[in-house]
Formats: structure tokens, C-alpha cells, sequence
């Protein structure tokens, strides 16, 4: 196992590091906070490891302070930053193993978005078809609203699947479900 390595995150300079394996860490530090008679007084924080929280679609995230500002930063590119650089024109951080809560560096590496859903296609985390949670037809049913399409009325076959028009004209031209 190799040895973390941490890194001060730049613009929070004495604030905050990220390391080589997926971690963000506040430092110890001195702040002046409010008293309750209208003046300030110093305090002590003690630096500790800052909880990551998964976004929306599923990459841990962390909230970083600085003078009561607060801001939120996805972890895998805090990483990918601070010990590779920013990314090229076009390229964005991509996860070599697939698993988008895995935020250490051996895992990360720059790449294009072809290369990105390339990985996905072969992860088998791309959301398609059945995958995505918005999907309200099934493979099987979009292989039979294809196989009747010249047979059956799009209006009759959204009645029969229990969607729009526009759902089975999408699926029948591929708009939708082009994968299969």
C-alpha cells in the first residue's frame, strides 16, 4: 500500500488538504468568532476528516468554508486538481474502475467524453434503458412495439403500454432505445 500524500487545496490555503486516496481534511486553526456582547473572541477548531456526501448522481462531495463563504466541491476533482492540474480543454475526470464513490487517484485520470461513456459501456454503468429510473418501457416491450409497428397504431400500442404517443414513436424510430 503506498503512503498518502496530502496536498493544501488552493484558495483555502491553512484551511483545508486533499490525499492521494480520496480524503479531504480540515487543518487546525484559530478563528474569531462572535461573543455575546458584540465583540470578537479567538477559538481553537481542531482539524478532522471532512464527511463526504454523494451527490445527486452518486459522487461524494464535501462543503469547504473559508470567511463564511460556503462552497461544494465533488471530491474526485478536488483530487484530480491538486496532483495532476486542471483538466484540457474538453477533458473531465474519469473513473477507471467505474465505481464513482472511489475517489483515489489511482482510480482518476483525465479523459474525453467518448472515452468517459466508453468506460460506462463497459462498466455497465451507463444508464440506459432499463437502467434509468425514467425508463417506463422494458426492453422486451420496446422490441414489440417494433416488431408491430407497421401492424398496430402508435395511439394503440401508448394504450397498450400504458404511455404517450410520442413514447412509442421514439422507441419505434430509435429516438429512444437506440441501443437495441
Amino acid at each position: 500500500m503506498s503512503k498518502e500524500i496530502w496536498k493544501t487545496v488552493i484558495d483555502y490555503e491553512g484551511f483545508y488538504e486533499v490525499s492521494n486516496s480520496g480524503r479531504v481534511r480540515s487543518l487546525n486553526r484559530v478563528v474569531k468568532v462572535d461573543n455575546r456582547w458584540g465583540g470578537k473572541t479567538k477559538r481553537f477548531l481542531k482539524g478532522c476528516l471532512l464527511k463526504q456526501t454523494p451527490d445527486t448522481k452518486g459522487y461524494p462531495m464535501v462543503v469547504l468554508s473559508k470567511q463564511g463563504q460556503r462552497k461544494y466541491f465533488r471530491v474526485h476533482q478536488l483530487i484530480m486538481r491538486h496532483f495532476i492540474g486542471a483538466p484540457p480543454k474538453n477533458y473531465e475526470v474519469r473513473h477507471l474502475n467505474g465505481v464513482r464513490s472511489d475517489a483515489r487517484l489511482l482510480n482518476l485520470t483525465y479523459g474525453t467524453r467518448k472515452e468517459n461513456h466508453a468506460d460506462k459501456r463497459m462498466h455497465g454503468t451507463v444508464c440506459l434503458g432499463e437502467n434509468n429510473p425514467q425508463a417506463k418501457l422494458t426492453e422486451f416491450g420496446v422490441r414489440v412495439i417494433r416488431r408491430l409497428d407497421r401492424r398496430v397504431s402508435g395511439r394503440a400500442l401508448s394504450k397498450i403500454f400504458n404511455v404517450s404517443p410520442m413514447t412509442i414513436s421514439r422507441a419505434k424510430n430509435k429516438l429512444s432505445w437506440g441501443h437495441i
